[in-house]
């Protein structure tokens, strides 16, 4: 297979990268073979939508005092915008939370809980990370101990960004700091045509939160959806 000119860049410091990496935080990459890596870059898209969509969760959002609250959420996805809009509403239809990601981030409603100081901000980028395609390059393709396939993405809003594709079907995605530090973790399981059952997001910053969200429905929609 021919590598095209950023997979031969990302690929030329792939020795070093993973010397790097082997004394971090983050997890260590067995690397395979060059020419299979276009392929494994291919797989790493797989967590994320090739076509507008509509996806309604129920979802439990855990704050750190120890409360929960159970609320309804839909979001809309157009990966050729590169656009998310996420409204989080609670079970009786009042809205508390609504953004919109279109290249950067626009919220126009927040009320408590997400009225924190820059957290609405910093949980409408979650919300991207979790449903478009890493704009970095990949400077490390490979699998895990476990066998996992894994793909390091540098260039990012977030420094490192690993896309992990386990055995069984389910996905993760972990955001670092420059300094190695995990930021952000998205669990994916119970994956049936593409669309995960279940989706576990955790924020871990000076403001941790966790998202569990349960499909209700997902569907594909009109292109021009922003």
């Amino acid at each position: 297979m021919v590598m095209n000119p950023p997979l031969k860049y990302g690929f030329a410091v792939l020795m070093m990268a993973s010397f790097l990496f082997s004394c971090s935080r983050l997890p260590v990459i067995k690397t395979g073979e060059p020419a299979a890596a276009a392929a494994l870059i291919e797989q790493c898209r797989r967590p994320y939508p090739a076509v507008p969509y509509r996806f309604v969760h129920a979802i439990e959002v855990m704050l750190p005092d120890g409360s929960s609250e159970t609320m309804m959420g839909v979001t809309l996805v157009d990966p050729k915008a590169a656009a998310v809009h996420s409204v989080i509403m609670t079970i009786e239809g009042f809205v508390v939370f609504d953004g919109v990601y279109d290249k950067d981030v626009r919220v126009d409603r927040a009320v408590p809980p997400f009225d924190k100081p820059h957290f609405a901000r910093k949980m409408l980028k979650d919300v991207r990370l979790m449903y478009l395609a890493p704009e970095g390059r990949p400077v490390n393709v490979g699998f895990l101990e476990d066998g996992a396939v894994i793909c390091r993405y540098v260039g990012n809003e977030n420094p490192f960004m690993d896309i992990i594709l386990y055995r069984n079907g389910s996905w993760e995605i972990d955001a670092y700091s420059e300094h190695e530090e995990l930021r952000r973790r998205i669990k994916a399981g119970s994956v049936k045509d593409g669309i995960p059952e279940t989706v576990e997001l955790h924020g871990y910053e000076s403001w941790d939160y966790t998202l569990q969200m349960r499909l209700i429905s997902a569907e594909t929609v009109e292109l021009g959806i922003f």
